[in-house]
């Protein structure tokens, strides 16, 4: 088990590979919206930050994990392709007021305690344009998977079996996770 990314992605690298499904989707929203500047929270080892950008869109991609983001620029530097890395926690996104068309983000808000996890939303809300996107992908886990030791209600950590074990899950009921983006 892991306390951290980056002794998650020391070990294991860059095992996530495939693209969401309905990737195919987000991309036609984000053209039919003519989206220009995205920023992909949580970018791991950057396989979204380099989709985007193989689209053409301008991408930051934004990851606490120092280990993940050395891999996601070898990655973007093979293939020659522009994308600005910013080391940071998703709670303190270091942009200014209004700056992203979109906010794309996989996987990551329910790594984390309910009060950074509200933080989180608040800073996605300031630097989205008025009338910008949010896509957020598997952040809803199933009811039955607190297996764990139950750190606050609905947050776990210590999951048998599971390889990110010691990073916090929160586990959203679908209407509280609705509330918190309203």
């Amino acid at each position: 088990m892991y306390d951290n990314w980056d002794d998650f992605y020391k070990e294991k690298g860059d095992i996530y590979k495939g693209l969401e499904s309905d990737f195919v989707k987000v991309l036609k929203t984000l053209k039919e919206s003519n989206v220009k500047k995205i920023l992909d929270l949580g970018c791991g080892t950057g396989r979204y930050s380099i989709a985007f950008a193989k689209e053409g869109f301008e991408v930051v991609g934004l990851d606490y994990s120092k280990v993940g983001l050395s891999i996601a620029k070898q990655k973007a530097n093979t293939e020659n392709l522009r994308i600005q890395f910013i080391l940071s926690d998703m709670s303190e996104i270091p942009f200014p007021n209004n700056y992203f068309d979109a906010i794309y983000c996989d996987g990551t808000i329910h790594h984390a305690k309910i009060n950074k996890i509200k933080k989180t939303i608040e800073e996605v809300k300031r630097v989205l344009k008025p009338n910008g996107l949010f896509f957020c992908f598997r952040n809803l886990l199933r009811i039955g998977d607190e297996k764990g030791k139950e750190i606050e209600p609905n947050t776990f950590i210590e999951f048998e079996g599971h390889p990110e074990g010691n990073i916090p899950h929160h586990l959203f009921k679908p209407e509280e996770f609705k509330a918190l983006l309203n």
